[in-house]
């Protein structure tokens, strides 16, 4: 009987134990996300959106990682199996280490002048603490990559992945001092990390991508917002995660995001993404237009607004025409291709017309300003060549690396151009002015906007002779 008694003292215990102790956690798959904080001095009342970002593959690039390659000499012994260079591959992202043997592709024999690019490749590769194995053995020509497929672990990205990621390196030798090989290793992951969100006036969209390095706060991330209003263009931006983001007027930052880019928190900093057409307008006409730089495409230099105003001066004014100058084609040429998605905005008058139409009767100091996205190479190293013009010509791109040089061409192979597909801050999207039209803007001297016609390509004559009356009075 005591025996029993003591066993049900026991139980009694072990229950009351149970019921008053906390729940138990979730098990490691269901732990809270840690999130990765990049402003922590954001006001609580700043407008936020919370983001919810998905990985998928696609052709887009998410990943590109690069390093340099050089060979180094092996010394003629069996132990080498005739190879005579060898490069090594630190850990790559896939956890293996890489070594490349080269060797004389002596057995074989080829009748090709390219012959002595053909080279007898091993390659060998191992994890850490683990035997190396030949991984792949044939021959390769110089100059042509050898692609490596592989696949590892979502988590290994800090990406929202519960399986594996595929990707791809390439490898590309070349012989550039004819004695030792170099080359370059590449790394790629081809998918697409994004989400959106909606305020109440447009569909704000969000991608991540990763160049050059792995770590978190290194990642780029590219902002769209939609409006829903068809009145209003869509705006772009894209910079370093870390950076504070200039769009539509407004600043915006991302504060936060969980360390497996599930989650990402953008903070409004200043302004308001759910201006109407009408609320936008306002912000331009009739008050003084906002700081600009841009850099001058034939002087190489960069000019501001400020430079503007103070080489118009106080009684002066400012004129800046949005749109492309006409090919002027010596006998046997042809226009360069343009790309198929670049809207034409071409100019009805040349630049000496506009300046002689602007200028009549005008006693003020006038500054006229071109805003281009594409110029011509004659004019730049032929017709302005030595000279200054008495306008300026400035890229309505916000990195000048993205205007567009026209090549005119007699046959033969079509011209490159660089059809990018990163986003571009443009000045036509800084005073709502359509890709495809010509606009004309006047400013004083002290900086206020005074006349603007956002579509001026039917009468482009008619509205310069107009502005030229309005700086008479």
């Amino acid at each position: 009987m005591r025996l029993h008694g003591f066993v049900t003292s026991c139980i009694i215990v072990l229950l009351i134990v149970l019921l008053s102790a906390p729940p138990l956690k979730a098990g490691t798959g269901q732990q809270e996300k840690q999130w990765v904080v990049f402003h922590k001095d954001i006001p609580e009342s700043a407008v936020r959106f919370n983001v919810s970002l998905e990985y998928s593959p696609s052709r887009q690039n998410f990943c590109q990682l690069s390093q340099e390659l050089r060979a180094e000499a092996l010394p003629e012994n069996r132990k080498n199996k005739g190879y005579k260079q060898q490069i090594n591959i630190t850990t790559a992202i896939d956890g293996y280490q890489y070594r490349l043997l080269f060797g004389e592709a002596s057995d074989l024999n080829l009748l090709s002048r390219d012959a002595e690019q053909l080279f007898k490749v091993e390659i060998i590769r191992w994890e850490q603490n683990r035997k190396p194995e030949i991984f792949k053995e044939g021959y390769m020509m110089l100059g042509r990559e050898i692609e490596i497929p592989f696949q590892i672990c979502g988590n290994q990205m800090n990406l929202p992945v519960s399986g594996p990621v595929s990707g791809a390196f390439m490898i590309n030798i070349y012989n550039s001092d004819r004695t030792l090989l170099r080359g370059d290793f590449r790394t790629h992951i081809d998918g697409q990390l994004s989400g959106s969100a909606l305020t109440e006036g447009a569909a704000l969209n969000v991608s991540i991508t990763s160049n050059d390095s792995l770590k978190l706060e290194d990642r780029n991330v590219n902002l769209n917002i939609k409006p829903f209003d068809k009145n209003i263009q869509s705006s772009s931006a894209s910079s370093k995660i870390t950076d504070i983001f200039d769009i539509r007027g407004a600043k915006l930052a991302v504060e936060k995001v969980t360390s497996d880019c599930s989650q990402l928190v953008l903070a409004v900093l200043h302004g308001d993404l759910n201006q109407s057409s009408e609320q936008l307008n306002k912000l331009i006409l009739n008050k003084p237009v906002p700081n600009f730089a841009r850099v001058e495409l034939v002087q190489r230099k960069l000019v501001t607004l400020k430079d503007l105003k103070a080489q118009a001066g106080t009684e002066g004014h400012i004129v800046m025409l949005f749109g492309e100058f006409k090919e002027n084609l010596p006998p046997g040429m042809m226009p360069g291709r343009m790309p198929s998605y670049m809207p034409m905005s071409e100019l009805a008058l040349d630049e000496t017309a506009v300046s002689k139409i602007l200028r009549q009767d005008i006693v003020k100091p006038l500054v006229i300003v071109f805003v281009c996205q594409s110029l011509q190479f004659g004019d730049l190293y032929e017709k302005w060549l030595d000279r200054n013009p008495e306008f300026l010509i400035i890229s309505d791109f916000g990195n000048p690396m993205n205007t567009r040089f026209q090549i005119p061409f007699r046959g033969g192979p079509m011209p490159y151009y660089n059809e990018r597909t990163i986003t571009k801050e443009t000045l036509r999207e800084f005073f709502g002015i359509a890709e495809n039209k010509v606009a004309v803007l006047l400013i004083n001297g002290q900086g206020d906007l005074l006349y603007m016609n956002k579509d001026a390509g039917q009468q482009f004559s008619e509205t310069l002779t107009g502005i030229n009356t309005l700086m008479k009075k």
